[in-house]
């Protein structure tokens, strides 16, 4: 324990000081909606919520979320204070994973978990805040599979109910480890325990891991994960699962360069080109089945062969076979194989000693601290681009520029309210790579309504409703652009057809309602449906504006006058105090008519 105690001492040393320029980071794409604005984590009674209310968190991982829970209890949620977190349980992995190895009795453990805590492939895994989910889970992982060796080594169902708690637990913070079963019947191979045995031990495993595959499969729909962007065919999703394969065995062995996030590349299934690594991967496959069944061959061979196996496993949930949200973002991500990542590394460092044998171990300890010593220059040089959001998308785009999200992301940051036009171009570009970017069609719509050009921006409509067919968001924006063009019955059916797709959306709640109370046409008008939604908008904490606005209208189509004077003198005296002269103006002017 003193030795593991020194390890993780010196781990957690280095790992701060190469991960030291995104310690000062702030909240970056996705931790603002998982982590600083998530309402779950505001309150005490959040941790209920966390655990036991469907839906008050993005994804069900409630080990991750009380993390965060607590951080928003003791540390009010500061970035520094997390982004220290990610790194010590980065470096508490490294740990693990020398602990493991040195029960295998492999040479150089040190030395894997050194490469492993600098590698630059996981820098997105330690320095984006969001990826606790990956640092926490494989801390319960690693965990687990110690319990596992014990239990090999020394039997005792509670040793193996143990390791089973731990599964859980990794499960719990994120169901991409879901595939530990595999790792432990290769541990149990390499350490020739008798296939019953070690099949019987792997059932409360295996039955953890269909359950965590299920909900999983259930959620990522619920997420949203159908449609368009997900549109592969059965062809393309074969030959995807070889490409991604090769794509992040190759980021490990070359990690230059490296994407926040990748450009989606042509799939080429029509060539032999593109089914290359498919046929690579199976017959790979294939041969390391084939040397665990067979045991004839040498330890080095088993140990490659049960590696290729342990990394194909893990990447397995990720290679596109099915669906998940990220896939309409890209194909591959680096964070995907910070678990995978494991099993090669170890195989490098450990086997290297293993061939060079004992006579040359000093080579192979120099070897390994002129690699560590590259790959923790690389990732020290790239943890700056997570300070903030504007350099994360610009070092994206930079390294790969035909990444569509990053292009998206940067558009919809450099807008602001005074120049709504500011990334424009991004969307622009956004489109010409993929003509379905979601996001992009939207803001490029709404370019084109601020500029009077109406069909160009029904095509950009039209493109958004067809590619997320579900999003109130393309509804709210044609039901605008209607009413601007004085189509007020259609503005009314978009609307209300958003409405109903979103019923909690405030934008539309609250465009709907002005619609309803201040249309020139009678026949669109409806006061009480109008002040029912204005009502509803309002029934919050310190409701905006536009929201005390749109009920202050919503009173006047329904005669309410006393009420209607109170309210405006109230909201004329906040948008003066706010700046909004048109608010002040329009409020100003329904007060002097009140009390005539």
């Amino acid at each position: 324990m003193r030795r593991h105690a020194l390890v993780y001492l010196a781990f957690a040393s280095l790992a701060l000081l190469v991960y030291s320029p995104a310690l000062g980071g702030g909240f970056l794409w996705d931790d603002t909606d998982w982590i600083r604005d998530n309402a779950a984590l505001q309150s005490w009674n959040g941790l209920w919520r966390i655990w036991f209310e469907p839906g008050a968190v993005i994804q069900y991982y409630p080990l991750t979320y009380t993390s965060w829970w607590l951080d928003a209890r003791c540390f009010d949620l500061d970035p520094a204070v997390m982004h220290v977190e990610n790194v010590l349980l980065h470096a508490l992995n490294a740990t693990l994973l020398t602990a493991l190895l040195r029960r295998l009795e492999l040479p150089l453990a040190i030395g894997a978990g050194a490469i492993f805590l600098l590698h630059p492939v996981h820098v997105e895994s330690v320095a984006w805040l969001v990826e606790r989910k990956n640092t926490l889970s494989t801390a319960f992982y690693l965990g687990s599979a110690l319990g596992w060796l014990s239990w090999l080594e020394h039997g005792g169902a509670r040793r193996l109910a143990l390791a089973a708690t731990t599964f859980l637990l990794a499960l719990l913070a994120k169901t991409a480890t879901l595939m530990l079963p595999v790792s432990l019947l290769a541990l149990a191979i390499w350490r020739r325990e008798t296939p019953a045995r070690a099949l019987r031990g792997l059932a409360p495993f295996a039955t953890l891991t269909v359950l965590a595959a299920s909900s999983t499969i259930v959620m990522e729909r619920g997420e949203g994960a159908i449609g368009y962007d997900w549109s592969l065919t059965l062809g393309e999703r074969c030959a995807l699962l070889g490409q991604n394969c090769a794509f992040y065995a190759g980021k490990l062995a070359w990690p230059q360069p490296l994407a926040f996030v990748y450009a989606k590349w042509d799939l080429g299934t029509g060539t032999v080109l593109g089914w290359l690594p498919t046929c690579v991967t199976i017959a790979a496959l294939a041969a390391a089945v084939w040397c665990v069944r067979s045991r004839t061959h040498s330890r080095r061979t088993l140990g490659v062969s049960l590696t290729f196996l342990t990394f194909f496993a893990g990447l397995l949930p990720v290679s596109g076979l099915v669906d998940f949200y990220y896939l309409r973002y890209a194909f591959a991500a680096d964070h995907f194989q910070y678990l995978p990542s494991l099993g090669p590394i170890a195989l490098v460092c450990c086997g290297s000693a293993t061939l060079l044998g004992p006579a040359r171990r000093r080579f192979a300890i120099a070897s390994l601290t002129l690699l560590g010593s590259v790959l923790a220059f690389l990732t020290f040089e790239r943890t700056p681009i997570y300070r903030d959001l504007e350099t994360l998308w610009r070092a994206t785009i930079a390294t790969e520029p035909d990444a569509w999200l990053a292009h998206t992301n940067l558009g919809n940051l450099l807008a602001t309210p005074t120049e709504p036009d500011a990334g424009i171009e991004h969307h622009e570009r956004a489109i010409k790579i993929y003509d379905h970017a979601f996001e992009s069609n939207n803001a490029l719509g709404n370019h084109h309504v601020r500029h009077g050009r109406f069909a160009e921006a029904r095509a950009c409509f039209d493109r958004a409703v067809q590619a997320r067919p579900d999003d109130a968001l393309t509804f709210n924006n044609l039901g605008t652009m209607a009413g601007i063009q004085g189509d007020f019955r259609s503005a009314r059916d978009w609307l209300e057809r958003g409405h109903a797709l979103a019923p909690g959306n405030r934008d539309l709640m609250r465009n709907l309602t002005l619609l309803l109370s201040q249309c020139p046409d009678p026949t669109i008008r409806d006061g009480p449906r109008a002040l029912q939604l204005a009502e509803q908008l309002n029934n919050v904490d310190d409701p905006d504006l536009l929201d005390r606005f749109a009920l202050f209208r919503a009173l006047l189509i329904t005669d309410q006058r006393p009420r209607a004077i109170e309210l405006g003198q109230s909201l004329l005296e906040r948008a003066r105090t706010n700046g909004n002269a048109d608010i002040a103006g329009r409020v100003e002017r329904q007060l002097q008519r009140l009390r005539r």
